[in-house]
């Protein structure tokens, strides 16, 4: 036993009365085994040495080298005597699959050593998610920075705005309403505006120029005419028999493009018959419009009288040297009737003044000046003074009032 190494399968169980001892001798080995093949020992270990129903397996040895590695040393021969060693365990179950796996990663390492099989722990793969986040923030900063930096404004990039204003309207003042700045704000004392080649009064569009940091551009203007004329309308009295038109209703129209006139429906806005005719009844709407085509509808009232029922009445004054004036008046009275009865609907007073005097005259006419019943002839020195009433005495029947006049010293135009 001191020559040879021995390799002893003892049971634990000292209760098993046929107790089987397998040796395995050194020398039965091959001589040149290799460190693999020693490893593998436990393959040719038997796998159960005592027989019995609480049979296990120990295995004891004087050396290390011929254990499997699958084999734990549990005691030591010394001599005749065994002695286990107490903290020693079984081996744990071996799973050959994993084994032959393990055997292939050896002997690809050691074909090429150099080639390392590399592993990731997840705190190494966090490590490298944030480092490449942080790679990628940094390229996205130097990439924008770059790009402002290229792309930068300067004092030169100014930019002349396009700019728009309504015909009659006047030109803005301020620099900052004709420029973009490139950088900072526009000051009036260091950018220059020339609007010299614009128009205002006319629709179009112009060039303006602006100087700025020794440099010069040119924006432009536009003069447009987006408004609709603005009308006033007056209610309109003719004798039947009369024509009229679309003017006749207008006391203003302003526009500063001008103003077109016409009947929204021709057809229904030649009306011959004596009667009152508007908006609501018959339809009779004007279009005033631009040459732009801005356009505004408004509704009118036209009043047609019977011939009939209009009676003129004229007086004539002759040259005064004290009033300085010869004196025609008239008046025309118009009645509305209603079966066998007429009554007064509104008359006109229409006084002519004739002077001599040039000087008395031109006064005169500078005392009414403004007035939109006054007219005035300089070639003929006349002065003619319209006034429209409702009533001319208390009674407004055709019979008294007829009366009245004659009383006054008019008399009736045949």
């Amino acid at each position: 036993m001191d020559n040879e190494k021995e390799t002893v399968l003892a049971s634990t169980n000292p209760e098993e009365a046929n107790a089987e001892t397998n040796i395995i001798k050194a020398s039965e080995l091959k001589d040149n085994i290799t460190a693999n093949q020693r490893r593998d020992m436990s393959a040719i270990i038997p796998q159960e040495s005592i027989k019995g129903a609480e049979a296990s397996n120990t295995l004891l040895s004087k050396e290390t080298t011929l254990k499997g590695d699958g084999a734990v040393v549990i005691g030591n021969i010394e001599g005749e005597e065994l002695k286990l060693i107490p903290e020693a365990n079984f081996p744990p179950k071996i799973d050959i699959e994993t084994r032959k796996k393990a055997q292939q990663e050896a002997l690809k390492a050691k074909r090429d050593p150099n080639k390392k099989k590399k592993t990731i722990s997840e705190a190494g793969k966090k490590a490298q998610n944030i480092t490449t986040i942080i790679v990628l923030i940094v390229i996205a900063f130097l990439g924008t920075f770059a790009y402002f930096f290229v792309n930068r404004k300067t004092e030169e990039d100014f930019v002349p705005k396009e700019v728009t204003i309504e015909l009659g309207d006047p030109l803005p003042l301020h620099a900052k309403d004709y420029v973009k700045p490139g950088v900072g704000k526009v000051d009036d004392l260091l950018y220059s505006i020339n609007t010299s080649e614009v128009k205002i009064d006319e629709v179009g569009d112009y060039e303006f120029t602006v100087n700025h940091a020794g440099v010069t551009k040119r924006g432009t203007i536009s003069i447009v005419d987006t408004i609709p004329p603005k009308v006033k309308v007056k209610e309109l009295h003719v004798v039947e028999g009369s024509e009229y038109t679309p003017e006749s209703f207008i006391t203003s129209c302003i526009d500063y493009s001008g103003c077109e006139f016409s009947f929204k429906e021709e057809a229904l806005a030649n009306f011959k018959d004596p009667g009152l005719y508007n908006k609501d009844n018959n339809n009779l709407v004007l279009v005033i419009k631009d040459p732009y085509d801005n356009q505004t509808e408004v509704g009118v009232t036209l009043y047609i009288e019977a011939s009939s029922d209009i009676v003129k009445y004229h007086k004539d004054i002759p040259y005064d040297t004290l009033l300085g004036y010869s004196l025609k008046s008239i008046y025309e009275v118009h009645y509305s009737s209603f079966g066998n009865n007429s009554v007064l609907s509104y008359a006109k007073k229409i006084n002519t003044y004739t002077y001599q005097n040039e000087n008395m005259f031109a006064e005169e006419v500078k005392k009414h000046e403004g007035e939109k019943e006054v007219t005035s002839n300089k070639n003929e020195k006349t002065i003619t003074i319209t006034e429209t009433t409702t009533s001319l005495i208390n009674s407004n029947t055709r019979q008294e009032i007829d009366n009245y006049l004659v009383g006054q010293g008019y008399l009736q135009t045949q």
